[in-house]
């Protein structure tokens, strides 16, 4: 996406001999920072980035004050509501921005954790992260907690032997809360 949006700056694809659970978050991230660099100068706002067993990378310009989206139709979901009142968690401040929050110049990345699985299958992970995400922010989640419950949901995913698994809202819920107190901030500086 980034070639595509900055031919000019080509990056070169990144490929790994070994699985990606073999580098760590920090390696990972030294590695695709241009390339979410290149998607965030070009405007897009907020960059999730997969790493399977490693989790999520949330990234953004300046900081994270642009995370939390409101959301006046929260009543029309009661799935919604079950979500938001089970994940209680306190909103955390990872750091305090200071003048940088809104300074565009300030590259902030956050590492959001994956649960150990048993896997049974990897089919449709990502799709349940997605909706675990949206569902969640639909419930008026700000996106890090959003993103916390995705991440339990794919877990709960990659557990189930069904296509279309059942979940267990208040082990969500735990997951979630474990993955939101286990985030940490991987960069909070300049873009280059």
């Amino acid at each position: 996406m980034a070639n595509e949006l900055s031919p000019e700056n080509t990056i070169p694809s990144i490929h790994m001999n070994e699985s990606k659970k073999d580098f760590s978050p920090e390696i990972l991230f030294k590695f695709l920072k241009p390339a979410i660099c290149v998607l965030l100068e070009k405007g897009i706002k907020v960059v999730l980035v997969t790493l399977g067993p490693n989790g999520v990378l949330v990234c953004s310009r300046g900081g994270v004050g642009l995370w939390k989206i409101s959301q006046k139709s929260q009543k029309s979901f009661p799935r919604g509501q079950i979500i938001n009142s089970i994940f209680s968690c306190p909103t955390r401040v990872f750091l305090d921005l200071g003048k940088s929050a809104n300074d565009s110049s300030y590259l902030f990345a956050l590492h959001i954790p994956a649960l150990p699985a048993t896997v049974q299958k990897l089919t449709g992970a990502g799709d349940c992260l997605v909706g675990g995400i949206l569902s969640s922010i639909s419930a008026g989640l700000d996106l890090i907690q959003a993103t916390s419950v995705g991440v339990a949901v794919a877990r709960a995913t990659v557990e189930s032997e069904e296509n279309v698994p059942s979940f267990n809202l208040q082990k969500i819920a735990d997951d979630a809360r474990w993955v939101y107190s286990a985030a940490r901030v991987l960069c909070h500086g300049p873009m280059q």
